[in-house]
């Protein structure tokens, strides 16, 4: 685990706190693999849940883990406050970097659902960053909907249950769950 100093410290310090929480989330997802398989890890941490199974996205990895280290650092510091000026910002202040309009814009502008957003190779102006942003917004969705807990408990059940997580999510056959992933 390290944090490199391309973070913007020391004029966000902020940053340090979270940014290791994130990396953390990223320790507690692999701790909960039964596989070896590098490929295997990403299918089963939804990194292959696309409309196309080849593409690898960042949706529900990074989503999961921007969403946790958020919350986990507002917890820490004991500042709420911090957790949702943190969490608006995410969509709607980083203007310059997509010319004057928010990641929200952006996403709804390019009609691109948020599991075919790529690690690489997206219809400009899409980037990854605005998978891992919206993608917390999803996270916090469900733990709005159905607690902390019902999504930690995901990654208890990808040891016993290999594959089905995200096969439930991303099949056209779970018509109820599909619905809620295509709103994002």
């Amino acid at each position: 685990l390290f944090v490199s100093k391309t973070h913007d410290l020391p004029e966000h310090a902020s940053s340090m706190g979270y940014v290791t929480l994130h990396e953390m989330f990223h320790i507690f997802q692999t701790s909960h693999y039964s596989t070896d398989s590098y490929d295997e890890q990403r299918m089963l941490n939804g990194r292959f849940s696309g409309d196309n199974p080849e593409d690898d996205v960042p949706w529900w990895n990074e989503g999961t883990a921007v969403y946790f280290s958020y919350i986990d650092y507002a917890r820490t510091i004991n500042d709420m406050s911090w957790f949702k000026d943190e969490m608006y910002c995410t969509l709607l202040c980083e203007r310059d970097r997509y010319g004057n309009k928010s990641r929200l814009e952006i996403f709804k502008e390019t009609g691109v659902k948020l599991n075919n957003i790529t690690f690489s190779g997206n219809p400009e102006p899409i980037d990854k960053q605005i998978a891992y942003e919206i993608g917390a917004w999803f996270v916090a969705y469900l733990v709005n909907k159905h607690g902390e807990d019902k999504i930690l408990d995901i990654y208890s059940m990808l040891i016993m249950e290999k594959n089905t997580i995200f096969h439930t999510l991303t099949k056209p056959e779970k018509t109820a769950k599909r619905d809620v992933k295509s709103d994002f």
